[in-house]
């Protein structure tokens, strides 16, 4: 279907939101303007704010294999998201060794921080109640002040392990229930060593844990995530994002029943007019979108996959498939995707208007990633390959910030709308 008659969609489409004789029964006017561009729901701007940044390091028995003489990827990773700290907050880092409860936090200069680091000379704790461990870190934390914890998150109190492993998703939902904080965790896999240098994991888990208001943790989350070099897991509480850039890609699967309508405005798609079903019912619908703002594990194709939310309204969109972008052969369509920074590609197929147009929601579900599952274990693991208790802390961050796959990841939906030509 040829660009040029985009013009054309346009007009119709105008006439059609202005000329129709029955109202849209859908609120068609909350999501579309007449131009075929989107109402915007974009938020005001907001004044940036400086944060302050306390960072602190768990010292535990259990840690000290992670900073070995011999080298581990610990003491690698953990010195570059420092140094990357350092370098966006110079004069406002605070480094912080957390020993156990009843100890105050140690303060630490940089330079001392990094030979402690490479030698494991922190002062080691006999027990490590992570709850507890946490009251330190939001202790330091506050409106103006973003905490990041880093701690292998393995549950040893002094008395009653498996007690108190039954307890600590209240723990952990008393601590976080009443604090209107976001949560992103990382966690990052390392080499760990036994008391006698012997390699006792090649792939043992640790947990970088950054914590404090939603615009501070967003930012510096995402100054670490983007310069790690190694692999990593990401789960985020407490965070919310505004409707993605996307847009529709006409020319993947050219539609013979309806016309691509221009959005002169932002210079992209997002609505088919002139439907005729006469000869076919069904449209191939491609959208690419900018899924970036997402956490690592959100923009997994098996996640998005299963995850995927379709409000059906008067028509039947079916999903088929979400992929990374690929190189788009067609030149408007690359434009387009590149436009918008577009991360993936969505394929629907929609059929059977019922009414005299269609208009489809899309939004993702908020799910609990494949990877807590497989890194918990409800026994003390003496392998160090998973964490024990990680599920019921991750429960009680799930209570505590009323998450649960009934929420959507999006604050308002990601819509599309396919009109009959009425003219």
């Amino acid at each position: 279907m040829k660009h040029h008659y985009f013009i054309a969609a346009l007009l119709s489409f105008s006439l059609l939101l202005t000329g129709c004789k029955h109202p849209f029964n859908d609120g068609v006017e909350s999501y579309f303007q007449e131009d075929a561009c989107l109402v915007s729901t974009d938020s005001l701007t907001t004044k940036t704010q400086k944060y302050k940044v306390n960072f602190f390091l768990e010292t535990s028995g259990s840690m000290s294999g992670f900073m070995s003489t011999k080298g581990t990827s610990f003491q690698k990773d953990v010195w570059d998201i420092v140094s990357i700290l350092a370098g966006n907050y110079s004069n406002d880092l605070n480094l912080f060794q957390v020993i156990a409860k009843g100890e105050a936090l140690r303060p630490t200069l940089l330079s001392d921080f990094r030979s402690n680091l490479n030698v494991g000379t922190f002062t080691p704790a006999q027990s490590t109640d992570i709850p507890e461990l946490l009251d330190s870190v939001l202790h330091k934390t506050d409106k103006n002040q973003i905490s990041v914890f880093v701690s292998d998150l393995i549950f040893a109190p002094a008395s009653g392990n498996q007690a108190s492993l039954l307890q600590i998703t209240s723990d952990i939902y008393q601590r976080f229930a009443s604090k209107k904080y976001a949560s992103v965790i990382l966690q990052l896999k390392s080499e760990i060593y036994n008391s006698k240098s012997n390699l006792l994991s090649s792939s043992s888990p640790y947990y970088v844990w950054i914590v404090g208001p939603e615009a501070g943790v967003k930012v510096v989350s995402k100054q670490i995530t983007a310069d790690l070099s190694g692999n990593f897991n990401e789960i985020d509480f407490g965070i919310h994002h505004n409707v993605p850039l996307y847009t529709l890609l006409p020319h993947i699967d050219e539609a013979d029943n309806a016309i691509p309508a221009f959005c002169a405005d932002k210079g992209l798609y997002y609505s088919y007019s002139d439907y005729d079903d006469s000869n076919t019912s069904k449209i191939n619908i491609n959208i690419a979108m900018n899924l970036a703002d997402l956490s690592k594990n959100e923009k997994e194709e098996k996640f998005l996959t299963n995850n995927i939310s379709i409000e059906k309204g008067d028509s039947k969109p079916t999903f088929k498939s979400v992929s990374i972008i690929p190189q788009l052969e067609n030149t408007e369509d690359d434009k387009l995707a590149k436009k918008i920074g577009a991360t993936h590609l969505f394929k629907f197929e929609v059929d059977q208007i019922y009414n005299d147009y269609a208009l489809i929601k899309l939004n993702i579900k908020s799910q609990r990633p494949d990877w807590i599952a497989k890194s918990n274990l409800d026994i003390d693991d003496y392998r160090r390959n998973e964490t024990t208790g990680l599920a019921k802390m991750i429960e009680g961050l799930e209570k505590a910030y009323g998450q649960s796959s009934e929420n959507r990841l999006y604050i308002n939906p990601i819509t599309l709308l396919i009109t009959k030509n009425q003219l």
